[in-house]
């Protein structure tokens, strides 16, 4: 099987567009690849509980095994798979993991979908400067965290105005657990049209709602971005799937 982390970039939207383009002309030439995409997604789709890691690698290692004796055909336009180890898979699904196959819960979706956000370049020239809050971005940036909160802290007391430091706040805030100061703090930065993360603070306000188990809230923030085209548009759209199966 291909790469399991390329098929998942796929499936969660965040593979680049050029990139993405091209690997679905792969797709279209290769079938065996568009194979490997469907039943990824068929059964990534159905466990989504992080209890069941073990199951889904046995599921892998079977079809794995399977591929190297027996023949698959599959209807793309259609999904339909005619593939008899698959279906006798998908049927052990259904009946044995039913009942722990329901909602995914938010915090679960978090789980699978936070990232920290990588520094830009407009950020990065900030941090050349000798700003107390280019050091508390740098911290952010290796990790610690504790130290960044605490510069942050102090340095927003005085410098009400500076929405990169306030963003960064909040997301050394969200790392740190504190969800609650990541919302307050990254409502003030969404709300500023002016501000280069005004999207991305709508993006990890979504992230900080599922965190807190939130589901209204999150989605209130999801819709936007999924209906509109920007970077985090393909991951909103199917994090709001989820949260409706």
């Amino acid at each position: 099987m291909k790469n399991t982390k390329i098929i998942e970039t796929f499936l969660n939207g965040e593979m680049p567009e050029p990139e993405r383009t091209g690997f679905l002309k792969e797709m279209e030439l290769d079938k065996s690849l568009a194979f490997d995409v469907a039943l990824y997604e068929e059964v990534n789709e159905a466990i989504a509980d992080d209890q069941l890691h073990e199951f889904r690698k046995t599921i892998k290692s079977l079809i794995k095994e399977s591929r190297i004796n027996q023949k698959k055909t599959i209807n793309l336009s259609h999904r339909l798979i005619k593939y008899p180890l698959v279906a006798s898979i998908c049927v052990l699904i259904s009946l044995s993991l039913w009942q722990v196959l329901s909602i995914t819960s938010p915090e679960k979706i978090y789980s699978n979908f936070y990232q920290p956000y990588e520094t830009d370049f407009s950020t990065r020239s900030a941090v050349e400067s000798k700003d107390k809050s280019a050091l508390a971005i740098q911290l952010y940036e290796k990790g610690e965290y504790e130290a960044s909160f605490e510069i942050f802290t102090n340095y927003l007391a005085k410098n009400f105005g500076n929405q990169t430091a306030r963003f960064y706040y909040a997301m050394t805030s969200l790392e740190l657990g504190k969800s609650d100061i990541a919302i307050i703090e990254l409502k003030k930065v969404e709300g500023d049209s002016l501000s280069d993360y005004s999207l991305h603070s709508k993006w990890y306000l979504a992230m900080a709602y599922l965190k807190m188990n939130n589901k209204d809230e999150a989605v209130k923030y999801l819709k936007p971005i999924a209906e509109e085209d920007n970077f985090y548009s393909d991951r909103a759209k199917t994090i709001l799937k989820k949260l409706k199966s």
